[in-house]
């Protein structure tokens, strides 16, 4: 399925607080490990894009070199120009929102009673279609 690094953030906090709270072993808790082992490059591909999108906008000196400053924790950062910024912020949250990350779920048709029913749209399309699962005990 494509879908977006929003909601691939969000399968994986939902999915790492029920893992955390819920040891036992399930085909729902396999579902889950399986998917989010499969995430980690897209986290990786959002990283880059991110970094293109800053380094595309960011401020160079008269020879092209790219300009630098540091942040309050002392990491360094591109440095921007006050029209730049906006841009940087406009296109950083379209590719937030963007469904460009393809991701292969693994359904799994139980449903544990165990899990908190915020979880479910969370897990559509990750671990749950959204219709027909049973939830169980």
């Amino acid at each position: 399925m494509k879908t977006s690094i929003k909601r691939i953030q969000e399968f994986y906090n939902a999915s790492s607080q029920y893992l955390k709270e819920h040891k036992e072993d399930t085909k729902f808790k396999y579902a889950l490990e399986k998917v989010l082992s499969r995430i980690s490059p897209c986290f990786q591909e959002y990283q880059d894009l991110k970094e293109d999108i800053e380094l595309e906008h960011a401020n160079v000196d008269a020879n092209g070199s790219v300009l630098f400053t540091h942040n309050s924790k002392g990491q360094r950062e591109y440095q921007f120009k006050k029209e730049d910024i906006k841009k940087v912020r406009a296109e950083l949250k379209a590719l937030f929102t963007e469904e460009r990350f393809e991701i292969k779920g693994h359904i799994c048709n139980e449903v544990p009673s165990n899990v908190d029913e915020s979880f479910l749209p969370i897990f559509q399309g990750f671990v749950i279609t959204g219709k027909g699962e049973q939830i169980t005990a």
